[in-house]
């Protein structure tokens, strides 16, 4: 009987740590991740103070907007973002202040080969949403027409194992070509 008791709390008490250890490690966000980058550099428009443009280069997985799963092959050139629509995001604070700290995140991360997520897949296709939020812009082509900064869960930063390791791979193989 004392052992049975034993068995049993053992199997309650494995479980529950799996169950806490699963909350604890899995990242979790407004929604899946628009896009996965190693950033090279940040170009923030009309200047650093308050910028109402982004040109953030590098090499990008971008996911599809409908399912919200990885597109490859990665690809290398700029994203083009302008800011969003006026509004508060959250706690008082307005999406243009929140979007131009993640501009700064990104900044802050670019050149240091930290795999990154940012943006939300789930933007949506109805009236004014960007048909490409996430359009990779070669590096030849102008900069011209930004897409809307997509707010989601802010700058995250990824793992280089488990579920990304693929993603990383992709974008290592982008960046070295």
């Amino acid at each position: 009987m004392i052992r049975r008791r034993t068995h049993h709390l053992l199997a309650v008490t494995l479980v529950a740590f799996a169950v806490v250890t699963w909350f604890h490690t899995t990242p979790l966000a407004s929604g899946p991740i628009g896009v996965y980058a190693l950033i090279d550099k940040v170009v923030l428009e009309p200047n650093d103070t308050t910028p109402d443009r982004a040109q953030i280069w590098g090499v990008f997985v971008v996911a599809d907007t409908q399912r919200g799963t990885p597109v490859f092959p990665a690809k290398r050139g700029y994203l083009y973002f302008q800011l969003p629509g006026e509004g508060v995001w959250r706690e008082g604070v307005s999406r243009s202040e929140v979007t131009r700290r993640e501009w700064n995140d990104l900044k802050a991360v670019a050149g240091t080969g930290q795999m990154v997520g940012f943006g939300s897949s789930w933007v949506g296709t109805g009236t004014g949403a960007a048909t490409e939020p996430y359009r990779v812009h070669p590096a030849s082509e102008p900069a011209a027409a930004p897409n809307q900064y997509v707010l989601n869960a802010g700058v995250v930063k990824l793992s280089s194992s488990g579920s990304y390791e693929e993603i990383l791979n992709q974008l290592r193989a982008a960046r070295d070509r």
